[in-house]
């Protein structure tokens, strides 16, 4: 699986970006001064977002997981709708299809327990976290957690015992 994410810029070509983007506006709810503003412009000028039908990006809302997935997936990648569809009873050939079911076909999501998707849900900060770590590592998974990995402090929410335990202390080590 190749990284899902969008390539994060060295310092010479971040300085060419804010060059190129700090005066443009794409949503009209982005505005330059926004503290998003280069981030979303330029993930919109890749075609790695596009925003809302009435021309909107909305940038202080909450995700749902099929809006993730379409973030995710295209920042790498455009996937075929023929192929990639019908991979969970609630993600058939919807706008976001393509891109939830090539995830679930490279190992990036599971879905829940019941089978299901859920793609109108909101994603939180676990089920994100589990899915742009998944997208973003290829061969080695989730390999057992180092020593120092183990003897980070943890923030105060999260669990010891939680499901998403490892990737916390994935993220945490590698700041």
């Amino acid at each position: 699986i190749a990284l899902m994410m969008v390539p994060v810029a060295s310092a010479g070509v971040w300085t060419q970006m804010e060059d190129a983007l700090s005066n443009i506006e794409i949503f009209p709810d982005v505005t330059t001064d926004h503290a998003n503003h280069l981030s979303i412009t330029w993930m919109a000028d890749e075609g790695t977002i596009e925003g809302y039908p009435d021309g909107t990006f909305q940038p202080d809302g909450l995700v749902n997981r099929a809006e993730l997935m379409k973030m995710i997936v295209s920042g790498a990648e455009e996937p075929d709708s023929d192929v990639y569809n019908n991979c969970f009873p609630d993600v058939t050939d919807e706008w976001f299809a393509p891109y939830v079911c090539y995830a679930y076909e490279n190992g990036m999501i599971d879905g829940y327990p019941d089978g299901t998707f859920q793609p109108g849900n909101n994603v939180n900060r676990a089920e994100a976290l589990k899915i742009i770590l998944n997208g973003a590592l290829a061969e080695e998974r989730w390999p057992d957690p180092s020593e120092y990995e183990l003897s980070l402090e943890l923030p105060v929410d999260i669990d010891e015992d939680s499901w998403y335990i490892g990737y916390a202390r994935f993220a945490i080590a590698k700041e």
